[in-house]
């Protein structure tokens, strides 16, 4: 196992708040219950919401030299007696770009109904969260 990539969301132009993450998580969650061994498994959901997270606050991403082998499944071919690379899962930035957009919608919903419920709609989003 190795480390395709680092974020440092810290000098990003907007913060990543732990609520807007858990809306992040469930939406993708929300969008594949079931595991699907070549197109939606846990490479595609942590992909799929570290861009979403990247694409909202603009984190900034540092590439390891591993990140070509992102989206593949490696094994031991016995009769070959070699290891085998196959393509599972690259990444789709449109894709991402679509459910960040839906995310951004969610939350800018939860943002209403904060403020519609303290009835404060001068309130904003960093008095609430603090």
């Amino acid at each position: 196992m190795h480390l395709l990539a680092s974020y440092d969301f810290s000098s990003s132009s907007k913060p990543l708040y732990l609520r807007d993450l858990a809306i992040i998580l469930k939406h993708i969650h929300d969008l594949s219950r079931e595991y699907k061994l070549l197109k939606e498994q846990c490479y595609w959901f942590s992909r799929t919401c570290i861009g979403v997270a990247k694409n909202r606050c603009g984190a900034k991403e540092t590439r390891t030299q591993y990140w070509e082998t992102a989206g593949t499944y490696r094994f031991a071919h016995t009769k070959l007696k070699s290891a085998v690379t196959l393509p599972i899962n690259k990444d789709q930035l449109i894709q991402v770009d679509k459910i960040a957009e839906e995310v951004n919608e969610d939350i800018q919903k939860q943002d209403e109904y904060v403020s519609i419920y303290f009835k404060c709609p001068e309130l904003s989003k960093a008095d609430w969260l603090l």
